[in-house]
């Protein structure tokens, strides 16, 4: 398995939850990039996962909140969008964007491969100016985007979904630290990640295990996301799924307290550059 096709099974939770009445978003473009893969991994996934349910409120409420915090920065005259691993994200197709906002995608050449095949068959337009960037988020990728047209100088939102726990801490300090160095004064980021309580506690090691035996391991995690995000030069705002800001009317589980330090959590962040 490789995270193109984990990209393919988040698409089919977009298109999942396109189809509910009360759905968050209108994805139209979900299934198509889906393809049959992530559509059957899905169905899988729905059929035998006890916790089938929880993960697509999760992916839902992830996928509003940036798209919020995107429609937040627009609003507020930023011009530049940037995704780090874009996977099979189909927001410049979806989300009402100004023509004059430049979006750039970031990640490896064969996942783009597929990706622009699919939106060529589909005849789909950008609402914005799309751009797309083959590069090796654990090296070197900033000139590569700056070669692109990315302005440094000028303000910027970035957003990293779900990619974070599939690296190694060393890899999470140096991909934030990295868009830190290029994004200006206030530009936004947004991201999600796990505590590092998720690895030690026995409720998450079969999920975890699954994880590892499909070839994805997650690797990392922290219990003290303001800090990490501070020494890598943002200031963040920590966000549980449920909570008020991240819930939408979706969320049914307990939210639990940060200060109960050794229970597994999922954190979604929005940080402003220092």
């Amino acid at each position: 398995m490789s995270l193109a096709f984990t990209a393919k099974w988040a698409a089919a939770q977009r298109a999942r939850e396109s189809e509910r009445p009360d759905r968050l978003f209108h994805d139209p473009l979900a299934k198509a990039v889906a393809g049959q893969e992530g559509m059957a991994m899905l169905s899988l996934s729905e059929q035998y996962n006890p916790n089938a349910e929880p993960i697509a409120a999760y992916m839902a409420v992830r996928t509003k909140l940036f798209d919020d915090l995107i429609a937040r920065a627009v609003a507020n005259g930023v011009r530049q969008v940037v995704l780090p691993a874009a996977g099979m994200d189909s927001r410049p197709y979806r989300l009402e964007l100004p023509m004059d906002l430049h979006w750039y995608e970031l990640d490896q050449a064969e996942l783009f491969a597929a990706k622009e095949e699919i939106l060529t068959r589909e005849s789909a337009r950008a609402r914005c100016t799309r751009s797309v960037v083959s590069v090796d988020l654990t090296g070197d990728w900033t000139p590569s985007l700056i070669g692109a047209g990315f302005d440094p100088v000028q303000p910027s939102i970035w957003i990293v979904e779900g990619l974070l726990f599939y690296l190694t801490e060393k890899d999470v300090r140096r991909l934030l630290s990295s868009i830190a160095a290029c994004a200006a004064r206030d530009s936004v980021l947004g991201a999600d990640l796990v505590s590092a309580s998720y690895f030690t506690s026995p409720s998450t090691k079969p999920a975890l295990e699954a994880m590892a035996a499909n070839g994805l391991p997650w690797r990392w995690g922290t219990d003290d996301p303001e800090s990490f995000f501070a020494e890598c030069g943002w200031r963040a705002n920590v966000l549980q799924p449920g909570d008020p800001a991240a819930n939408y009317g979706r969320w049914n589980q307990p939210v639990p307290p940060r200060e109960n330090r050794g229970v597994p959590r999922s954190f979604l962040i929005t940080a402003i550059r220092e």
